[in-house]
């Protein structure tokens, strides 16, 4: 299922806005079209696994030359409590 009312009602009451995070949230690209149509001071986005963004034409060179930190939906996630290190059972 996808939604856009956080972004919208972000972009409606949060101009000033400098840092945002998004992770796992439900946006579409209209929605994120809308956080950089209206937040012109954002400089750090976080989409990690905001899985309805899709990166097409115009829109993943738009964020990456106005968002000086901006970590995509497929980003690895540094805090995950997934340990994927490798551990030797047979030892």
């Amino acid at each position: 299922m996808v939604c856009d009312d956080d972004a919208l009602a972000i972009d409606e009451t949060m101009p000033q806005l400098v840092r945002l995070e998004l992770f796992g949230n439900r946006l579409t690209n209209i929605g994120l079209n809308a956080i950089l149509d209206n937040c012109h001071h954002l400089e750090h986005l976080d989409l990690r696994c905001c899985s309805n963004i899709e990166f097409v034409g115009d829109l993943k060179k738009r964020c990456s030359e106005r968002i000086k930190d901006l970590k995509l939906p497929d980003d690895s996630d540094p805090d995950s409590p997934v340990d994927d290190t490798f551990s030797d059972l047979d030892s």
